[in-house]
């Protein structure tokens, strides 16, 4: 530091007096050096236990049912590959049913798709369920354009609230029977596995 001026050198001093101490030839703040004997002191407390091998491991409590399942004891567990299975699954049902009606087929999986479709399964109560309201959907002169220009689409489908809506039957023709009156092993589907998409 340069100081050229008398009076800034009694300026530094009276600062350096006011917010260090001196210790031999060194000013030191205390606060900075109680923060650094601290860290210190964290930083040895983890190389020890560390040499020790690391932090102790928790352990969760075990359910009484060890499927998993809460509601349904006699239900699989759900794997972690399930779902990207449901998945390829459902995109590949709603393609077959897409050709069929003029329904754009869906070429990309976005990361919204891939996050929403799950819950519209779920909404529909499973994967069987889904087709079955896919199926429906393809009879309906509206969602497939037979009576106004319009024609869904994938996304609409996955959208909550245009999906509750197809299923409390707001687009059935008159006289057609309930989105979810039909059984689920009726929809199983033509593509069993794999990206048929």
């Amino acid at each position: 530091m340069w100081i050229n001026d008398p009076k800034e050198f009694d300026d530094l001093e009276f600062v350096l007096r006011k917010f260090f101490k001196i210790e031999g030839d060194k000013f030191v703040q205390s606060r900075i050096a109680e923060d650094l004997q601290n860290y210190k002191n964290v930083a040895e407390r983890n190389r020890k236990n560390g040499a020790k091998g690391g932090r102790p491991k928790k352990y969760k409590k075990t359910q009484n049912n060890p499927s998993g399942s809460k509601n349904n004891p006699n239900q699989e567990p759900r794997t972690k590959n399930q779902e990207p299975l449901e998945i390829d699954m459902a995109i590949s049902h709603w393609n077959n049913v897409a050709e069929k009606v003029g329904w754009a087929k869906v070429k990309k999986l976005t990361s919204s798709r891939k996050s929403k479709l799950p819950n519209r399964i779920k909404d529909a109560g499973g994967l069987g369920k889904w087709k079955g309201v896919i199926q429906q959907a393809a009879k309906s002169d509206f969602l497939t354009g037979k009576s106004s220009n319009w024609k869904a689409t994938f996304d609409f489908f996955l959208s909550e609230s245009s999906f509750a809506k197809v299923l409390e039957g707001n687009y059935q023709n008159n006289g057609q029977s309930s989105f979810l009156s039909e059984r689920p092993e009726d929809f199983t589907g033509e593509a069993t596995s794999g990206k048929g998409w």
